[in-house]
């Protein structure tokens, strides 16, 4: 079999590079122009032109995007404590108020995570740096942060591990009263 060649073609003289194309304008008993056609590109003056215009463009929209990226990076960072709290509430009010293995460590990794988080505040204001709104975005962390502090806190005062009460200080005073009674139903 035969390999198929484009020597073997009547009238094929072979491909030439050349820019006539794109210097000379259509004749008007030409064809209309196909859709996307860019008449601008007819007056310049050579293809290297046209090509270097659209790498700035090009170049110009990626420094662009980048900075879009990085400013959207930066709004997570920022939200992330924040976007975190409804999950930490949930596993707090899944692991009830007793006293027991389970609730302690629930509220201890929840504690160890948000002063991590804390103590790591350099590594999340590094993603600020390049952001117009650094102000704002330092002060939502910060804020996300501290509520999850306090959630951590709450639930100590839920289980009854933070000494609020004078009983809790002093040997002679009584402990209080519950507001909810016990009352036996007769059967």
């Amino acid at each position: 079999m035969d390999e198929w060649n484009l020597r073997d073609v009547p009238g094929w003289k072979g491909l030439r590079p050349t820019n006539q194309l794109l210097l000379t304008k259509p004749s008007s008993n030409s064809l209309k122009a196909p859709p996307g056609w860019d008449h601008k590109m007819l007056n310049q003056h050579t293809l290297e032109e046209e090509i270097q215009s659209q790498e700035d463009t090009k170049n110009n929209n990626t420094a662009d995007q980048r900075a879009k990226v990085m400013d959207t990076m930066a709004w997570n960072v920022a939200l992330g404590p924040i976007k975190s709290l409804p999950m930490n509430l949930f596993m707090m009010w899944m692991s009830g108020n007793q006293i027991g293995i389970f609730p302690i460590m629930m509220l201890g990794m929840a504690l160890f995570r948000s002063l991590q988080g804390m103590f790591a505040y350099k590594n999340s204001f590094r993603a600020f740096e390049k952001s117009s709104q650094k102000p704002l975005q330092i002060l939502l962390w910060v804020f996300g942060q501290i509520l999850l502090v306090s959630v951590c806190i709450w639930k100590c005062n839920s289980m009854g591990l933070l000494p609020t009460h004078p009983s809790d200080w002093l040997t002679f005073e009584k402990p209080p009263i519950a507001k909810e009674k016990f009352v036996r139903a007769l059967l």
